[in-house]
C-alpha cells in the first residue's frame, strides 16, 4: 500500500493520527483510553489513540524525529505549556519555530488523509493536503502568514479548593467553522484549543497570534467548563443515560 507521505509502496504502520503523547494524561490505570460518542450515547474503550495505516515506517520515524520528539520535549519536559494559570500571560517564548509548526501542521495533514469518522469534519482538500505534505517532506514550515494558528490554553476551576489549575489533556472530535471566507480547523489536544487557518493571512489576527519566527506564541485562556461543545457532550450524555436507565413505577 502506498504511503501517503512519501508515496511509496511500502508496508504501513498502525500510524497515529495524534500522536500518543497527547493522550497519557487522560489513560486509565489500565492504559486504555475512555471515549465518548455523541452519536451512540456509549463508552468506547480503546487501548491507545485513535490510529490508522497511513505512513511507512521511514516516514513514521521522521515526523517522529524531527517534530514529535522536540514538540513534547518543549511543551511538557521544558514547560512552554503553563503549569499554573495565570491570566496576565499572553505568551510563550522560546520555541523553535520550524519543528514546532510543522509538528502542527503534520497533525492537521494527518487527520485530513485519515478516514476515521473522528476526523471526519478535517478536509483540506487536495491543494493544501499536497501543500502541506511537501512542506512536511522539504523540513519547511514556510512563512508566518502561511497556516497560521491560534492556541488557548484551557482551565478549570476547583470547586474543593477554589482554586483555578490547568486542565489536563483534553482530545475531542475537532471540527470546522469559518474566519470571514475562510476555513478553520479546531482541534482539543495538549491542555489546549488549536485553531488552524487553511490558507494564508498576510495581515489580520492569526498572523498577530501565531508562533513568530523568532520562536514567540500568543496564547489565550478558555474555561473548559463554559466551552458549548463540552456542554453539549454532557447535555447529550444525561440524555442517553436518561433513555437506557430503566424507569421505577
Amino acid at each position: 500500500m502506498k504511503c501517503r507521505l512519501c508515496g511509496q509502496d511500502r508496508k504501513l504502520c498502525d500510524s497515529h493520527i495524534i500522536p500518543e503523547f497527547f493522550y497519557d494524561s487522560i489513560y486509565d490505570d489500565k492504559h486504555r483510553l475512555n471515549e465518548y460518542s455523541r452519536d451512540s450515547g456509549r463508552v468506547q474503550v480503546f487501548q491507545k489513540g485513535h490510529r490508522e495505516r497511513l505512513l511507512c515506517e521511514g516516514c513514521e520515524d521522521l515526523l517522529n524525529e524531527k517534530y514529535e520528539k522536540y514538540f513534547k520535549m518543549a511543551w511538557y519536559d521544558n514547560g512552554a505549556l503553563p503549569r499554573t494559570v495565570d491570566f496576565q500571560r499572553r505568551s510563550i517564548t522560546g520555541l523553535n519555530y520550524r519543528p514546532f509548526k510543522l509538528c502542527l501542521l503534520s497533525i492537521l495533514w494527518r487527520a485530513s488523509v485519515a478516514k476515521q469518522p473522528l476526523f471526519s469534519h478535517i478536509r483540506l482538500g487536495q491543494k493544501h493536503e499536497a501543500a502541506i505534505r511537501r512542506m512536511l517532506l522539504e523540513d519547511n514550515p514556510g512563512p508566518v502568514d502561511l497556516y497560521p494558528f491560534m492556541v488557548e490554553v484551557l482551565w478549570l476551576a476547583d470547586p474543593v479548593t477554589h482554586s483555578d489549575h490547568v486542565a489536563r489533556s483534553v482530545v475531542m472530535q475537532p471540527v470546522d467553522r469559518k474566519h470571514g471566507y475562510q476555513r478553520v480547523y479546531l482541534f482539543w489536544f495538549g491542555s489546549c484549543m488549536w485553531f488552524f487557518l487553511v490558507g494564508s493571512e498576510p495581515d489580520g489576527l492569526f498572523r498577530k497570534r501565531t508562533i513568530q519566527l523568532d520562536g514567540t506564541l500568543a496564547i489565550g485562556w478558555q474555561n473548559l467548563a463554559m466551552l458549548p461543545i463540552l456542554q453539549d457532550l454532557i447535555r447529550d450524555h444525561d440524555r442517553a443515560a436518561a433513555r437506557t436507565t430503566p424507569s421505577h413505577a
